[in-house]
């Protein structure tokens, strides 16, 4: 990388990196505020590729300075990485300062098109009528069946041939792999909606997070049965109101579950 600090108001000569993360609207116009005070910050310039004028750091301030159309300072940096290679050595970065959230390694793997992480964001983004699903609930679901598109449940680990989990460290290395098929991953998917649509009793908290982390929870179980839930909520929706957190809704959902059957064991205890 070139010591020799550089300037330019020349925006359309630069570019991003394919697949680097989504610029934050917030943080520009944070960025901006900044930049009309004191100006560009010299001592932090841009980093640029020298072959092509992609910027490989500081896409935020490059955008900002753009928006007020002000010069940006940038350093030259010497590289023969690939685009894929370059923002692979991002994610690695991030991954290890944690300045990226989820969301950023899903938006970046799927820019390079990779099957299983377009699927998982389809999935994430278009499974829930109302509200979507998290990464983390997301990545529960797929886990729960194993590579035959059988369900065996979420255990938390690899248990065997045939299975394969993908943990968040994996999905963030690009290791993610979207377990059985889609269509299994939806009809559990259809499962939480069945609850949440359940009764118009549900509709104060049905969107909530918590919920659908709680729902989440008990339908990625081993041994749950769908009708025998649905069964029981007609018996006994008294049971779920309005609570403060997914452990909440978890221990409602099971006295649910459970209602006048002791011979049923609480899901996943």
């Amino acid at each position: 990388m070139s010591n020799k600090i550089l300037v330019s108001s020349k925006y359309e000569d630069f570019s991003f990196i394919k697949g680097n993360r989504k610029t934050n609207d917030i943080h520009v116009k944070s960025l901006m505020e900044n930049m009309k005070k004191y100006g560009f910050d010299t001592a932090h310039p841009i980093q640029v590729r020298k072959r092509d004028n992609k910027i490989t750091a500081g896409q935020h301030r490059f955008k900002a300075a753009m928006e007020l159309k002000i010069p940006f300072y940038y350093v030259e940096v010497d590289s023969n990485l690939t685009d894929e290679e370059e923002v692979q050595k991002i994610l690695d970065f991030n991954r290890l300062v944690r300045n990226w959230q989820m969301y950023n390694y899903l938006d970046a793997l799927t820019g390079f098109q990779k099957e299983d992480y377009l699927k998982f964001q389809s999935f994430i983004e278009k499974g829930l009528k109302q509200g979507k699903l998290s990464i983390s609930d997301g990545l529960r679901i797929v886990n729960a069946f194993s590579l035959d598109g059988s369900f065996r449940g979420y255990k938390g680990k690899t248990v065997g041939p045939g299975y394969s989990i993908t943990s968040t460290q994996d999905f963030k290395k690009g290791k993610f792999l979207f377990n059985g098929n889609y269509s299994n991953a939806m009809n559990k998917v259809k499962e939480i909606e069945n609850i949440r649509d359940f009764s118009p009793c549900f509709n104060g908290f049905k969107k909530s997070r918590s919920f659908i982390r709680a729902l989440v929870y008990m339908v990625t179980q081993t041994n749950y049965d769908h009708k025998r839930m649905m069964k029981k909520l007609v018996e006994h929706e008294s049971c779920i109101r309005k609570g403060h957190s997914a452990e909440d809704y978890i221990h409602m959902l099971q006295a649910a579950y459970t209602y006048k059957d002791k011979k049923i064991r609480n899901l996943g205890m």
